[in-house]
Parts: structure tokens; C-alpha cells; sequence
């Protein structure tokens, strides 16, 4: 079953330049934590457009419990936190569940 990719903080800091992993790109990144039920809810959800979304958007997970450096640096303070990033610049940040339908929609509003 193909899911999204998880990203750890050695991704970012890899680059000297942050920027460097996110321009000319659509990201979605799920900021979730394994104890926290909406986030199931939301992981099931984000895993479903997997299937649907077009192949320029990539999606992405941050977990809480492995991640806590990403966190901080996103100052993510409620779960689940969705972040929009176009281009290397974010432009939505949504807290709590988000359906199927909301992403799709945010997906074309957002990238197109």
C-alpha cells in the first residue's frame, strides 16, 4: 500500500538552506501524534489521497513522538496540523481533522 513519506528532521537539515527541499514544489505535510485519536482519523484520510492527487503534490508526515525537533520548528501546537507549503513558502496552516473533500479542495485552491 503506497503512504505517504515520513520525514524526519535530518531531511531539513541536510540542506544549509532550508528552502532547498521545498522550492518549486506543492507540499502537504501532516503534523500528527500516535496517541492522539483525530490524528488516526486524519491519517486515514491523508492516506486515501494518496490515490487521488495529482502526482506534482507530495505528502508528508511529521510524527510527534519521533520528530519533536520538526515540531518545535514549525511550532505545531495542536494535533493534527496540516501545513500547505507552495513554492517553499507556506501558504494554509489547518488544525484538526480535515476530510478527504477539504484536501481536494485546498489542493486546488492552494496549487492551481
Amino acid at each position: 500500500m503506497k503512504k505517504p513519506k515520513y520525514l524526519s528532521y535530518s531531511d531539513f537539515d541536510e540542506y544549509k538552506d532550508f528552502q532547498k527541499i521545498l522550492d518549486n514544489k506543492n507540499i502537504i505535510v501532516n503534523f500528527s501524534a500516535s496517541w492522539c485519536a483525530p490524528c488516526r482519523i486524519m491519517d486515514k484520510h491523508f492516506n486515501e489521497l494518496v490515490y487521488i492527487k495529482d502526482d506534482d503534490i507530495f505528502l508528508h508526515k511529521v510524527e510527534e513522538t519521533q520528530e519533536k525537533a520538526l515540531m518545535n520548528k514549525f511550532q505545531i501546537k495542536a494535533y493534527p496540523t496540516i501545513i500547505y507549503f507552495k513554492n517553499g513558502k507556506i501558504v494554509n496552516i489547518k488544525e484538526g481533522v480535515v476530510s478527504v473533500k477539504e484536501l481536494q479542495t485546498n489542493i486546488k485552491k492552494y496549487f492551481r
